[in-house]
């Protein structure tokens, strides 16, 4: 296949290198609000939904917060990521709560961050003055939870998040740990992906573009993508731009790409800004391979927005449901048929993640048996944890097994390549690279013209 004939059919080949940002409280669940600080606190103990074991309802509840944008300018897809939350949590609560304390259950706590990196750190240290939370989740964009660093390390209190930007790990926090691959570590696996389809497919493709709005995570993600390109021979960088969080228009972006040559783009974005540079693209009439990055590329709510013409659109995934060893397992492929039953989705791209932390969260609990925040964190440092998850061992091979290296990362979790397709629960991802984890294989023809 020559390099004209595949583009064409692939000129939308996005390979989102995600972070996201959890938005809006939803999901139906009775709860009641408590102020804090300057914070507003919605606190929800998701109740059984599955199973017939009930928590100990003369334990304490665990609290754990969770920092997200319950209002502002993030606050616009967040309903069916709390869905999932929630979800999640539920299923834990049904089948007994926390063995380790007596079968409390685990209680959610929503802090709202109003969409705004200023105001996180002042909602943070408010909300982490109240010692009974006992852990703290930031499932929410590396911008914000970078502002978070120095209220985290003053709590002292243990913190999961998916944000994954290098800079968020070098900052010495103790307290920090992520479930995903570091942000310069998915550029590789682009590269890897490329240099599979050049090889698989015979495309020649040489030219490449790297544009990213100038923040923290798109200038981390630009730099692993240099980093990554100068180790391979036969490929050519010959844009390379920052643009503004707030643009409008990318005519001229995409004008400057054309007129370079740009066969293959790499690009690190928001929601908004990624959907404008996608139609900007379809518009022009340009036709690069497109590997962009940014959230809610993999939301419910971005396919929605879509309709059929997201399928066959690629992707890669910090936590993709749909791939090898999660439809295998039948605990967690009911619990997406309950989702979907629920809410019309499955999840989107983080219920995988959600999972994961909170197996890591109430094995630590049931070891420790305790809800010190000193004696949880350490245990984080040193247990292993068997989870559902894209992750190799050292030998290479899948692994179900994930710990925490000195940085606070999860050196054994991987990105995974992903394909919308049309099934039974409508346009989803499923994965088609590594193949190890692959669900389908590759198709072409289809996706955003």
């Amino acid at each position: 296949m020559t390099k004209n004939s595949i583009l064409r059919p692939l000129s939308l080949l996005i390979a989102v290198i995600l972070t996201f940002t959890l938005v809006a409280c939803g999901g139906g669940n009775s709860s009641s609000s408590s102020s804090q600080g300057s914070s507003s606190g919605t606190t929800q103990t998701p109740s059984a939904s599955s199973g017939t074991a009930t928590p100990d309802a003369g334990a304490e509840p665990v609290k754990v917060a969770v920092f997200i944008a319950l209002s502002g300018t993030d606050a616009s897809s967040a309903v069916f990521q709390i869905q999932a939350l929630d979800l999640v949590v539920a299923e834990i609560n049904a089948k007994g709560g926390v063995e380790g304390l007596d079968g409390a259950p685990i209680e959610l706590v929503y802090f709202d961050n109003m969409s705004d990196t200023t105001q996180m750190k002042t909602v943070v240290e408010a909300a982490l003055q109240d010692d009974d939370i006992v852990f703290a989740l930031f499932p929410a964009s590396s911008a914000y939870t970078f502002a978070a660093i120095a209220a985290i390390t003053k709590s002292q209190t243990p913190s999961l998040t998916t944000s994954r930007s290098d800079s968020i790990f070098q900052q010495g926090c103790d307290y920090i740990y992520t479930v995903g691959q570091l942000s310069s570590l998915g550029a590789g696996l682009a590269m890897d992906y490329c240099q599979w389809l050049a090889k698989e497919y015979d495309l020649d493709t040489t030219k490449i573009g790297i544009i990213s709005v100038d923040n923290e995570y798109g200038v981390t993600n630009a730099r692993g993508y240099r980093d990554n390109i100068a180790k391979i021979d036969g490929f050519e960088i010959v844009y390379d731009s920052l643009y503004p969080v707030a643009i409008s228009d990318m005519s001229s972006i995409v004008t400057a790409l054309k007129t370079n040559g740009v066969e293959i783009l790499f690009q690190t974005g928001l929601d908004q800004d990624s959907k404008l540079l996608f139609n900007t693209i379809s518009m022009m009439n340009f036709n690069p391979v497109v590997i962009g990055g940014g959230s809610g590329l993999l939301y419910p709510s971005y396919a929605n927005a879509l309709g059929d013409d997201v399928i066959g659109l690629i992707s890669s995934s910090m936590g993709c449901s749909n791939f090898k060893a999660a439809v295998e397992d039948p605990t967690y492929s009911a619990l997406m048929n309950k989702c979907y039953d629920l809410y019309g989705h499955e999840g989107g791209d983080y219920m995988l993640c959600y999972d994961a932390m909170f197996k890591i969260i109430v094995d630590t609990l049931n070891e420790t048996g305790t809800r010190d925040r000193e004696i949880n964190n350490k245990a984080l440092k040193n247990m292993e944890y068997e989870v559902l998850y894209p992750m190799l061992d050292k030998e290479g091979n899948p692994t179900n097994i994930m710990y925490f290296d000195e940085f606070g990362t999860s050196p054994n979790s991987i990105l995974t390549m992903v394909q919308y397709r049309k099934t039974n629960h409508g346009n989803v991802p499923v994965v088609i690279y590594p193949k190890a984890f692959a669900t389908a294989e590759l198709q072409f023809g289809t996706g955003v013209k």
